[in-house]
């Protein structure tokens, strides 16, 4: 018999446990939701500021700039599933000057796009191989007909002791033939 646990909230006896109030009806309150750490809560608010659509933009953007890597991420990929608008802002973020956020937008665009050769190409002279290698991860699934001038690009412009970069080329040229 095989018996599973979680720890919930590890406090004093003494200390007493304050729920938050959350109103998951108004916008501050879905984004209150979406910055809780109970996954479930932040779905929840997740879930309803995407129903809401693109009129939460405005409410959204100073998220990116929060101090919480994750919170920013979170409104990142948020955002990004916004319609139009979202998906224009998340292009913005290809030019952002922290690499992560330039390789959590790609990841976003190439979740939220059909198709990911115009954003491959805007990337593939990234100067952080972080992103290249996000890139060249990106192009497994795409022909090699119309990936090889990028990975071609990409193969020429890397240092063969990062052994990341070397492994995701490898990723991208394995054949099923």
């Amino acid at each position: 018999k095989r018996g599973y646990g979680r720890i919930y909230r590890i406090t004093r006896k003494d200390k007493p446990m304050d729920r938050p109030s959350i109103d998951l009806k108004t916008i501050d309150g879905q984004i209150q939701a979406l910055r809780n750490a109970a996954i479930n809560v932040r779905n929840e608010g997740y879930r309803r500021l995407i129903e809401g659509g693109d009129k939460n933009l405005p409410q959204l953007l100073p998220l990116l700039n929060d101090q919480n890597p994750s919170i920013q991420a979170r409104a990142l990929w948020l955002i990004s599933r916004l319609g139009a608008a979202g998906k224009s802002e998340t292009e913005k973020l290809l030019d952002h000057s922290n690499p992560i956020m330039r390789a959590v937008a790609y990841r976003a665009l190439r979740q939220a796009s059909d198709d990911i050769l115009p954003y491959a190409k805007r990337m593939m002279r990234d100067t952080s191989a972080f992103v290249r290698r996000e890139v060249i991860l990106s192009l497994q699934a795409v022909p090699l007909a119309d990936s090889k001038e990028l990975l071609l690009v990409l193969m020429n412009n890397f240092d063969a002791s990062d052994r990341w970069y070397v492994e995701a080329l490898g990723a991208a040229m394995e054949t099923d033939a």
